[in-house]
């Protein structure tokens, strides 16, 4: 009987240490969460859906709490000082979106761009989307510099050409699953990239160094191995096709010369 007594106290003083324990470990847990979940900051979501380009207002926003763990760095939580184009800073409504917005998708920095930089002049915005035809050599970010290269088949002919189209070209967004970017190209490219996203055999985008120099050295390199090349497929043509001086001058060989 007392053993019994002696083994119940035990399995009593043991729980109790238990769950003392696991009481500890609960709090302690629960403190760590709240270090990282606790601290918010507010950041500015879409009110409504906002249209590319579209002057905007305070009252396109809505406020929200976020915890700064998850919080991006481009996230917009000021709409009367908006860091653009270096860390120069911005009211809203001196700003547009330059792809649309969702009812609910946050406002970031890296896709605000002033009234001025966007409205005039003759930019236009081209979407690029991956298929059969068209591939990214590379992920792709927010300002990553590109190169679009075309391949287009001769007209009637077996023979491609493979020739690049744009160089160092900005990508001003790219969608949240990396299969489409929009790059910001004055009018006459964006209407050259258009048709050869139509009728290119492929088009492939390769992200560009990020340093400056290189750009202007490609295109004269490859201006030069295109010129060297033609002149040598003329000069070859020339050679084939033309006929000896005897032929030129309506000579006809001498009999010495036919033995």
């Amino acid at each position: 009987m007392q053993d019994a007594k002696r083994r119940a106290i035990i399995f009593t003083v043991i729980s109790v240490v238990l769950a003392a324990i696991a009481g500890f470990m609960f709090l302690q847990k629960q403190n760590e969460l709240e270090a990282d979940y606790g601290q918010t900051i507010s950041m500015y979501v879409a009110a409504k859906p906002i249209t590319a380009r579209q002057p905007l207002k305070p009252s396109d926003f809505t406020q929200v709490p976020v915890p700064r763990k998850y919080a991006m760095g481009s996230i917009v939580n000021n709409l009367n000082a908006i860091p653009i184009n270096g860390g120069y800073q911005y009211p809203i409504d001196h700003l547009v979106t330059i792809v649309p917005m969702k009812k609910g998708e946050p406002l970031t920095t890296n896709i605000l761009k002033p009234i001025n930089d966007t409205s005039s002049g003759d930019k236009r915005l081209v979407a690029l989307t991956t298929s059969e035809r068209i591939f990214f050599d590379q992920p792709l970010s927010v300002n990553d510099r590109v190169d679009v290269i075309v391949t287009t088949q001769k007209n009637g002919q077996d023979e491609v050409d493979t020739k690049p189209l744009l160089l160092d070209k900005p990508v001003v967004m790219v969608s949240s699953d990396g299969k489409a970017i929009w790059l910001e190209l004055e009018f006459n490219d964006a209407v050259n990239l258009i048709k050869y996203e139509n009728f290119a055999q492929s088009i492939r985008v390769l992200k560009a160094p990020q340093v400056g120099g290189s750009v202007s050295d490609n295109k004269q390199t490859y201006d030069d191995n295109e010129k060297d090349k033609s002149k040598g497929q003329n000069l070859a043509s020339n050679k084939k096709g033309a006929p000896s001086n005897d032929v030129r001058n309506n000579k006809k060989p001498s009999k010495k010369e036919t033995q």
